[in-house]
C-alpha cells in the first residue's frame, strides 16, 4: 500500500507504490549499484547542442535583416 500520492493523481495506486519501492531502494542502497548513476562519456550531445545553437543562431539573424 502506497503512503503517499506521489503522481498527485487523487489515488495512492501502483504508480504511487513504484515510485516508493524505487526511492526504497534508492535510500537503502539495496538493488544494483552498477546502474545507479550513470555518467554519460559520449562526446556526441555536444555536436548535437551545438548544431542547435547554430540553427538558432542563424534563424535569429534572419529576422533581424527583414
Amino acid at each position: 500500500m502506497a503512503f503517499f500520492d506521489w503522481n498527485h493523481n487523487g489515488k495512492k495506486d501502483g504508480g504511487d507504490r513504484y515510485i516508493e519501492y524505487h526511492i526504497y531502494k534508492d535510500m537503502t542502497g539495496d538493488g544494483d549499484s552498477e546502474h545507479q548513476y550513470e555518467t554519460s562519456t559520449s562526446s556526441g550531445g555536444h555536436a548535437e547542442i551545438f548544431i542547435i545553437v547554430c540553427i538558432i543562431a542563424l534563424i535569429f539573424i534572419g529576422i533581424v535583416r527583414i
